[in-house]
């Protein structure tokens, strides 16, 4: 190696380090834009919250309404006992109605025959009361509209009968009906007891929707 390009090497390797001043303005802007986030982001945070909060008050109030409690414990069925006890039960609640208003009862066949369609528009004839609902077994239903005008009820209870039917893949002559859910005045019941294995009224503030029913076919 020559002596100039020794010297010059010499000289490079005798010098301290020189530092960069850091520059701390520029540093702020780079963590400034490390952690700046569009504004739509921001928005869109908001919303999310805003959502999130909605959600559980709806999810409290719906464990209130899903749920709704019975009024005055109003029940209507075999809930204990014997179906001949239940039925001894329903007779007692018969003899104990009073005044004349329209009430919720639970019509039942006998827990050994449970009516097919044709019975049940056979045991409601001349009953001009409200029919709401046809109980199969323990827990399907079908909740009855009122009859349109050109209709029966018996069209009424076919055409329910007949949707049951699809949807349990059978045909409805082999459905079998374990009881039925009439608005009806005391005098109406009565008639009812006589043509039914059980007839059991509610009180007459009691409210549809919020009456516990068991029918029969749940024993």
């Amino acid at each position: 190696m020559s002596k100039p390009q020794q010297h010059s090497d010499q000289q490079y390797r005798g010098r301290s380090p020189q530092q960069l001043k850091a520059n701390k303005k520029r540093q702020r802007q780079l963590d400034w834009e490390d952690t700046r986030r569009p504004g739509w982001v921001a928005w869109l945070s908001g919303i999310c919250l805003i959502a999130m909060g909605c959600g559980v008050i709806a999810m409290g109030a719906s464990d209130l309404t899903s749920k709704a409690p019975n009024i005055n414990g109003d029940q209507l069925g075999p809930f204990d006992g014997t179906p001949a006890q239940y039925r001894e039960h329903a007779r007692a609640q018969l003899d104990h109605m009073t005044g004349e208003e329209p009430r919720w009862a639970l019509v039942s066949p006998a827990p050994e025959h449970a009516w097919n369609s044709s019975e049940v528009i056979e045991l409601l004839k001349g009953i001009d009361a409200r029919v709401s609902t046809l109980y199969f077994g323990a827990t399907a239903y079908a909740t009855l509209p009122e009859p349109a005008v050109g209709h029966t009820r018996a069209d009424v209870i076919n055409r329910a009968v007949g949707r049951m039917a699809r949807s349990a893949h059978t045909q409805p002559d082999k459905l079998r009906i374990d009881g039925v859910l009439v608005h009806a005045t005391p005098e109406q019941l009565r008639e009812l007891a006589k043509r039914a294995y059980a007839v059991e009224p509610a009180d007459p503030g009691a409210v549809y929707g919020r009456i516990g029913i068991r029918p029969m076919g749940a024993r």
